[in-house]
């Protein structure tokens, strides 16, 4: 990817270059008995991010280049001997439900691309590297969850094609707060740069 280096943060997260990762905005993650409170964790500081991330979202549509919604997909089929024993191992194995995929709290709007996925990077099996290049985008700004699953494992990946990578800090959400701390540092040290959401947009105002 031919991208010049910025020269300030606001001209990294320019908006004409820029797309905004939505990820995994959905039931299984969110709702009451998923997969979080299956592995013992409390999904409701997930749910309290979501008035935030709608305000954002909807301060996105107007600027960015791109707006993406992830979504993980579990159908059968997809899965491969290694998820399989995978999720057996860690507790994460349960009944295939289709509405487990759907939005939650959150709902894509008119020209927001949604983007199935099957693994944890949001590039992994999809068109999404095609895509961006085809936008000509070279910055990431990505939100939603779970920061030290498939915020990270999407931030990884985005740094190692050569993309510019922001995450939201206050507009991610961990499996629980620990671990979205150490993910958090984790990025900002080797993979990308993480601000607020205020501060995201105030370089956007000042752009």
């Amino acid at each position: 990817m031919a991208a010049s280096r910025p020269h300030s943060f606001a001209d990294k997260v320019n908006p004409g270059h820029t797309a905004v990762l939505a990820i995994d905005l959905q039931r299984d993650f969110f709702a009451p008995g998923g997969v979080i409170e299956l592995m013992g964790d409390d999904p409701a500081p997930l749910r309290a991010m979501l008035p935030r991330l709608n305000a954002f979202l909807a301060a996105a549509r107007k600027l960015a280049r791109l707006t993406v919604f992830t979504k993980q997909a579990y159908a059968p089929e997809l899965r491969s001997p290694v998820v399989e024993e995978h999720q057996a191992r860690c507790g994460m194995k349960r009944p295939y439900h289709r509405e487990d995929e759907d939005f939650y709290g959150v709902e894509p709007a008119p020209g927001d691309i949604i983007l199935p996925k099957n693994r944890y990077s949001a590039f992994v099996g999809t068109p999404l590297d095609m895509m961006l290049r085809a936008n000509r985008v070279t910055t990431l700004v990505l939100t939603g969850v779970a920061t030290n699953v498939c915020v990270e494992s999407t931030a990884r990946q985005a740094y190692m094609l050569d993309y510019y990578v922001v995450v939201i800090r206050d507009l991610t959400g961990g499996v629980n707060e620990e671990a979205h701390q150490a993910s958090l540092q984790n990025i900002d040290r080797y993979f990308g740069q993480v601000v607020d959401a205020a501060e995201l947009l105030a370089a956007w105002q000042t752009d």
